[in-house]
């Protein structure tokens, strides 16, 4: 409908004594469209031919697929496909083109909307039929006199997730063998996320920490989540030192957590699960997006979001994306401003290729705050106020970000496709940094002291990766295959840190009486120690088939063989900066990975599968004695699940249950039968095992009330010492959120809200104490201790307004009930952070 009709159309609805029902399906429908067609990849919307397999059988599920795997949104009654087959969709087709083969036989057409989504419409002409496939849904239409009639349901698809790029295209979301979360870009902007952190904080299964610098940490299923991929490339190392792996959710469209080992395309893997991030791509229309929010503690952010116009025929698309964020935190002194450009170009060289570049520079200025609270030393809590900040007020790190990437894809011939990656990350970042690190004496208060330092880091991950996907027939059955290879170099050139009086700073705290500004900078009159370039490369080649046994019935075999290398060496410094010793770190590591699952559709709904994988990581930085010690073999372990998924109401719902069973050996722990030597001397025969369950649900569960919910239990232990391998990790985690859009005269309003829960989580260890009597002062011996965080929920909420047909406003609460507990449990010396108190955020968006 074009713009002026819109217009039109709502003025002859505001106007009209009583609402005209035929104009009213038709604006509430074009509204709904508009409203979520930004959100869509344009290569759901693209005329570019994609590969299809989609099974014959009932006509509303094969329209549900077909929406949410091409990512357009289509609105259609159930009862227009009520009773109606396809034929089903193979081969390469357009969107509009697979529409068309779908709907053949049936009396139906979809119609394209000028926004770029669907409508479908039988081929009669009669006024019902047309005014039965033009109402959005859930939509009522009241009267004057305040009484509402259900207006006829149009179910609508394809709106929230963009097609997932997890996994090179072998497969869709349903079909593989493994539990996974995707976060759509509505759920994001509902829940006012803004960084990974807040993002995976909120998926089912994960445990967000704080590191000893600040930096997030992420746990799944008892194990630490290193690698994130890019647009489902080969993933970068998220916990290499100097990495910032806080990505900013500006320039994404969305997140997909596989949960599990991803053996086959993550190179050494992790049972833990790994990360996708999938970048904003161009739109096929000219479009200018800006928010801007401001909330609690100074927090202040606007983002300008616009794609050009296409052109060369819209063969040559373009998208840019601008942030500034300036910021405090909850508690005292520490701030961070940021600013963000992003910037992706698209260009169809033909029919068969089309190639993608772009990059973003990102700079982070900040006054950090690192080390987190102490405890007393014997784990009791200090009860501090959750403002406290026990660092220097002169303290900053920046850090700067610079990123360039391309992809090439290329379809060879019907089913057959090749696709390139390269990326290219540089970080770089400064710090210069003092914060209290000690446990407290119960009986004099002291034991904290202010430590500093003062560092360099440059950190470079070039990756690229090639792979191929083909889809063909046998036996009368459809089968795939993908097959490829990967590479990946990280380097830290001269990492360097400033001996001198920065890393001379020693001086007592007091923790309830502690004055970040008492504490002046140091003049800077040392010099630096460097050492030299450190380097990891990992390589290799990977391959899956997924063979049909019968219609229902699939095979998924794979194969990844991967080698590993690592360098790094270490200079000894004198007091004078010379160089007095030299030591080397060195190994290699190849591997063969095998993946195996299998999958059964029980019917249209529901499938159920079993699949198994082994992973393997290196940890050849850790030396099994005696001195000079030898590395120790890599960690090797292996994954078994057992799922179901569904699919329900035409697709609007997804769920999924899923039961693990994790193993992994050659565990690296400490020999206690030999002193510690630098990176000497360990054992290795740490054996761990975790077992639990994953569930969730998600979707549309009645007209207008989405919901995004998982519940999972985890139990972890490690075999060499009885106890949890991963205490940090609950045994117990719910997550939840849901919105839905009010009826009638309060239709412009829509009201969410949601809750993250968990069990207690505790940590255990000991603590270094020292007699402070003696200058200096003279160690003591080592106190145990373990402290537990209790249960807790915090509960969010959300009220938007759309204030017309371009312009929204929202109001977001978190931590309603001002719940107070520990995010991360860290050591009684430091590592203690608080949650964040009760907040708010105001945001304003539109779209032009």
């Amino acid at each position: 409908m074009p713009a002026s009709s819109l217009a039109n159309s709502v003025s002859e609805l505001l106007a009209s004594r009583r609402p005209n029902t035929a104009v009213l399906p038709r604006v509430l429908l074009c509204l709904s469209v508009a409203t979520f067609a930004p959100y869509l990849p344009a290569a759901a919307q693209s005329d570019n031919k994609q590969s299809w397999t989609i099974p014959a059988g009932p006509l509303g599920r094969a329209l549900s697929v077909f929406a949410v795997d091409s990512g357009v949104p289509l609105s259609f009654d159930p009862l227009l496909v009520k009773g109606r087959t396809t034929n089903g969709l193979t081969g390469e087709y357009t969107v509009q083109e697979g529409f068309k083969r779908l709907l053949e036989g049936t009396a139906l057409v979809a119609v394209q909307q000028t926004t770029g989504g669907y409508v479908l419409r039988a081929l009669s002409t009669s006024p019902r039929s047309e005014r039965r496939s033009d109402t959005p849904s859930g939509v009522q239409r009241s009267d004057v006199d305040g009484s509402a009639d259900s207006v006829e349901r149009i179910t609508v698809l394809g709106q929230l997730i963009a097609p997932m790029e997890m996994g090179r295209g072998v497969a869709s979301l349903r079909e593989i063998p493994q539990s996974i979360t995707v976060m759509s870009s509505q759920q994001i902007e509902e829940q006012n996320i803004t960084d990974l952190r807040e993002a995976l904080a909120r998926i089912a299964g994960v445990t967000v920490q704080t590191s000893s610098l600040g930096r997030p940490v992420f746990y799944s299923r008892g194990f630490q989540i290193n690698s994130v991929q890019l647009d489902g490339s080969f993933p970068v190392d998220a916990t290499a030192l100097g990495y910032n792996n806080d990505f900013d959710m500006a320039q994404y469209q969305q997140v997909e957590l596989l949960r599990g080992a991803d053996g086959l395309f993550s190179g050494t893997g992790d049972p833990g699960g790994v990360v996708n991030l999938v970048r904003k791509r161009p739109q096929q229309a000219a479009q200018v997006a800006f928010a801007a929010s401001a909330g609690s503690w100074s927090n202040r952010r606007a983002e300008l979001d616009v794609s050009f116009e296409p052109s060369y025929d819209g063969r040559w698309r373009n998208r840019f994306v601008a942030l500034t964020q300036d910021r405090d935190y909850f508690y005292d002194v520490a701030t961070m401003k940021k600013n963000l450009l992003y910037g992706i170009s698209e260009f169809d060289v033909s029919e068969q290729l089309m190639v993608t570049v772009g990059g973003s520079y990102e700079e982070r200025n900040s006054t950090p705050w690192w080390s987190g609270l102490p405890r007393y030393s014997d784990g009791r809590d200090l009860q501090l106020p959750r403002s406290t900040f026990l660092g220097t007020a002169w303290s900053r790190w920046n850090f700067n970000t610079d990123e360039l990437f391309g992809r090439l894809d290329y379809k060879l011939s019907e089913g057959w496709s090749v696709r390139a990656n390269v990326n290219r990350s540089n970080q770089t970042s400064g710090v210069r940094h003092a914060s209290s690190n000690g446990a407290v004496n119960p009986v004099t208060g002291a034991g904290p002291t202010l430590g500093s330092s003062h560092a360099a880091y440059v950190n470079v991950q070039e990756i690229a990766d090639v792979s191929m996907t083909g889809k063909f027939q046998a036996f009368g059955l459809d089968h795939s295959v993908v097959f490829g290879a990967d590479w990946q170099h990280i380097t830290r050139p001269n990492y360097r840190h400033w001996f001198g009086p920065y890393a001379n700073i020693v001086q007592p705290v007091d923790p309830f009486n502690f004055d970040p500004n008492a504490y002046l900078e140091p003049a800077q009159n040392g010099y630096w120690f460097t050492w030299p370039s450190f380097y990891s490369k990992q390589h290799g080649a990977f391959a899956v088939a997924r063979v049909a046994l019968t219609q229902s019935l699939r095979l998924i075999a794979g194969l990844r063989y991967g080698q590993y290398e690592y360098q790094q060496r270490y200079y000894t410094y004198n007091t004078a900066g010379a160089i007095v010793g030299e030591t080397r770190t060195k190994f290699d590591d190849a591997k063969t990975t095998p993946y195996g699952g299998i999958t059964f559709e029980l019917n249209d709904d529901w499938l159920v599968y079993a699949s198994y994988s082994s992973t393997y990581r290196p940890q050849g930085t850790l030396l099994a004695g005696p001195l000079p010690g030898a590395p120790l073999d890599p960690i090797e372990g292996t994954n078994y699940e057992l799922g179901v998924k569904g699919s329900l109401f035409a697709g609007r719902v997804t769920t999924s249950v899923a039961l693990y069973d994790i193993k992994r050996n050659n565990q690296g722990i400490r020999d206690t039968s030999l002193p510690i030597v630098g990176a000497c001397c360990w054992l290795q025969e740490g054996d761990v095992t975790s077992r639990g369950i994953d569930t969730e649900i998600q979707g549309e569960l009645l007209p207008g009330w989405n919901v995004s919910a998982g519940y999972t239990y985890n139990d972890n232990e490690s075999k060499v010492s009885g106890a949890a391998f991963s205490s940090v990790t609950p045994k117990h985690l719910f997550r939840l959120w849901s919105t839905t859009q009010l009826p009638g005269r309060l239709s412009r309003l829509r009201v969410g809200g949601g809750v993250n829960a968990q069990s207690s989580s505790f940590v255990s260890g000991t603590v270094t104490t020292w007699n402070e009597t003696t200058t200096p002062w003279t160690q003591l011996g080592n106190v145990p201790f373990r402290f537990t965080q209790d249960a807790y929920a915090v509960w969010d909420a959300r009220v938007e307004y759309d204030i017309n047909d371009n312009w929204g406003a929202a109001l977001n609460f978190n931590n309603l009930s001002d719940e107070v507990y520990y995010q991360t449990v860290g050591t009684s010396a430091s590592g203690n952070w608080y949650g964040e108190p009760r907040n708010f955020t105001v945001s304003l968006r539109g779209k032009f």
